[in-house]
């Protein structure tokens, strides 16, 4: 169990942390909504759109993410996702329009869905049993917390920092600190690309729907 990780603990933090990440980033802005429609001109429209474009990707990319992690091992497809939402989380935070924030949401959702589908996937990895299921009550407190604690945290931050932008940029820190986390302590769970893998999957998912 210890061979995945140099530290299980440290890991099951990281891994809820990036959860309750993915989480946050569909809550986080709301608050500000109105300051960063003002700030970039767009109408109330484009910014619902921001909200539902990151779902849509949060969704939609997670079918990709479990059955790639099977084949390819956890580690490159959480350090995969983590980056490609750390590049839309530094577009999203620079936009000068609304066309550039729907971009960069888009990417954020892409990204950060490698949270739900490797994150649980690597929980099992380490964990069995009661203490699996320990762990995993832990990360639905996170995520049950998570939408009521953003939109708070992002009323306090705009009182005390600048910037309609600022949560987008706090996002990328900390997306930062769980890559640069993830890339140490992580070990590989794969040695080998089992592609087969990719087959097994998806046919355990369509049988199941």
């Amino acid at each position: 169990m210890k061979s995945f990780t140099r530290n299980t603990m440290l890991i099951s933090t990281l891994i809820i942390l990036a959860v309750a990440l993915g989480n946050a980033g569909s809550t986080l802005y709301l608050p500000a909504l109105i300051d960063i429609g003002k700030s970039l001109h767009a109408s109330s429209h484009i910014l619902k759109l921001t909200l539902s474009c990151y779902l849509i990707m949060f969704g939609v990319s997670q079918l990709l993410y479990g059955p790639l992690s099977d084949a390819f091992g956890r580690r490159p497809l959480l350090l995969v996702g983590l980056l490609i939402f750390l590049i839309g989380s530094i577009v999203s935070a620079t936009a000068i329009n609304s066309s550039l924030l729907l971009i960069g949401r888009l990417i954020e959702g892409a990204g950060i869905g490698t949270a739900n589908a490797v994150g649980y996937a690597v929980m099992r990895d380490i964990y069995e049993g009661d203490k699996l299921t320990r762990q995993l009550s832990y990360v639905s407190i996170f995520v049950g917390l998570t939408p009521i604690i953003a939109p708070l945290f992002e009323v306090i931050s705009q009182n005390i920092l600048t910037g309609v932008h600022v949560l987008l940029l706090l996002e990328s820190s900390l997306c930062y600190l769980l890559f640069s986390n993830y890339l140490y302590y992580l070990k590989p769970t794969r040695k080998l690309i089992n592609l087969h893998a990719i087959q097994l999957t998806w046919l355990k998912i369509m049988v199941t729907y």
